[in-house]
């Protein structure tokens, strides 16, 4: 098919850069202190293998292992701002070059850039000649000198956003004679890797649902996210080199790219969710700490008069747990300090639980979960408890109601006798009905009138 319109014809677009640039000034980095992130950015795009950033009131020296400009390079700092380009080099050289303006908005009295066997020195214009220059092969530095129209305090906030924003850094940072934290020396979180993106996630134990989620571009932190949709909620760190930063370059562009690496957080969750369902053998489990807390509640007799609980507060994923540890704590002071270690344990049993729990709510049907990542294991993990402590799953519940229209749950009584609530027929009609009162601390007392045997006509 023919394009319409009609030819008028062709010519050349010249573009000022000098007034381009100013406009670029004006929207990025809305905190100049930022700049260091964007310097850190850069030397992760050029595979730099440690960066360290000293400062003083008067001096910020940013120094990276790894990353060279070539003297053509320091001669056109700006260029990668406006020509683009895609490479590992090219977003170098335009993170840098971001740096570089914002770190001028702090009216710096000279930048000393140095690099290879060449330099520059940039003056408060941002304007400077290229000189040969007697630096160590295979790294940059970058000197930020102040004086009475800069504030120093400034320098000292810059040069410690890395410490605090860099967890996904893919290079060692030290600022000052301190390392900064990275997350991949951190225990408790599952870490995946996906078509370039890297990934870190683990379960959302205090508030159960919902996904805040930190997104990093090269190693630097840009945005922290709260995310609906997902099966469990969970803490996550998403690194991508991909993601796209709005001009104030504390924003992310909402893209094809950023639905990608949502995906691949959503596929770290399942493995997170299949992970924590199988360790959580639950019937034995609760039977030991059930015995333990007994044990310890009989210690603390005369000491606790105000802990009435009737069995073990963390079988309950309403939060008690926490209630009693703060009796405990007020009753009994030392001792429960001294057995704290030990009660650990008991109390993040009771949260994986409650969190499992709380993603069976997203839970459709065992057919139409199919795909989902983490689903099949939700069904089939016996996270509820019948009267005896055995542990039941919910595909097995499920189908108790469908089949029966109801599913048994008693209560104990305070002499420790079951009696039996309400009949729950009505309020199990939907499996959203059943997931929800299941969540409550009833999930812990279901009868087992309908799994010591078949129900009638079945």
């Amino acid at each position: 098919m023919p394009e319409s319109g009609e030819w008028v014809g062709s010519g050349e677009f010249k573009i000022d850069r000098e007034a381009a640039l100013a406009k670029l000034a004006q929207y990025q980095l809305a905190d100049p202190t930022l700049f260091t992130l964007a310097w850190v950015r850069a030397a992760s795009a050029a595979g730099a293998s440690a960066v360290r950033i000293d400062s003083t009131r008067a001096l910020l020296r940013f120094e990276a292992h790894g990353m060279t400009f070539s003297s053509a390079e320091l001669g056109a700092l700006y260029d990668p701002l406006l020509d683009g380009g895609e490479t590992p080099r090219a977003a170098s050289r335009r993170h840098f070059a971001m740096g570089l303006l914002a770190a001028q908005q702090l009216d710096p009295a000279k930048i000393v850039i140095r690099s290879g066997r060449a330099q520059v020195t940039l003056d408060r214009a941002g304007s400077g000649a290229v000189d040969p220059a007697d630096q160590e092969p295979g790294r940059t530095s970058v000197e930020i000198h102040a004086d009475d129209r800069t504030r120093g305090a400034d320098l000292a906030r810059a040069a410690g956003w890395p410490a605090l924003e860099c967890p996904a850094a893919p290079m060692r940072i030290h600022v000052g004679e301190i390392e900064a934290p990275r997350v991949s020396a951190e225990a408790d979180w599952l870490a995946r890797k996906e078509n370039g993106v890297r990934v870190w996630v683990r379960p959302a134990l205090e508030r159960l649902t919902g996904d805040r989620v930190a997104f990093s571009c090269l190693g630097a932190r840009v945005a922290t996210i709260e995310l609906d949709g997902g099966l469990a909620g969970v803490d996550g760190l998403v690194d991508d080199p991909g993601l796209r930063l709005d001009l104030s370059q504390k924003g992310l562009v909402r893209d094809g790219r950023f639905d990608a690496a949502v995906n691949v957080l959503r596929n770290a969750a399942g493995v997170l969710i299949e992970e924590i369902a199988e360790r959580c053998l639950f019937g034995d489990a609760l039977r030991s700490a059930s015995s333990d807390y007994d044990r310890w509640r009989s210690a603390q007799s005369n000491v606790a008069p105000a802990m009435t609980y009737r069995r073990p507060p963390w079988l309950a994923p309403d939060g008690r747990l926490r209630r009693w540890i703060e009796l405990a704590r007020d009753a009994a002071g030392e001792l429960l300090a001294r057995q704290s270690t030990s009660h650990r344990s008991g109390y993040l049993l009771a949260r994986r639980i409650a969190w499992l729990r709380a993603a069976c709510r997203n839970l459709d049907s065992p057919i139409d979960d199919r795909g989902r990542p983490g689903a099949a294991s939700l069904w089939k993990a016996p996270i509820f408890l019948t009267q005896s402590g055995n542990g039941v799953s919910l595909e097995r519940l499920e189908s108790t109601r469908v089949e029966t229209g109801s599913v048994f749950v008693e209560r104990r009584s305070p002499g420790g006798i079951y009696r039996p609530i309400a009949n729950t027929s009505r309020a199990c009609m939907s499996l959203k009905a059943l997931t929800r009162l299941l969540q409550s601390d009833l999930g812990d007392n279901l009868s087992e009138r309908y799994f010591s045997k078949p129900p009638k006509g079945t």
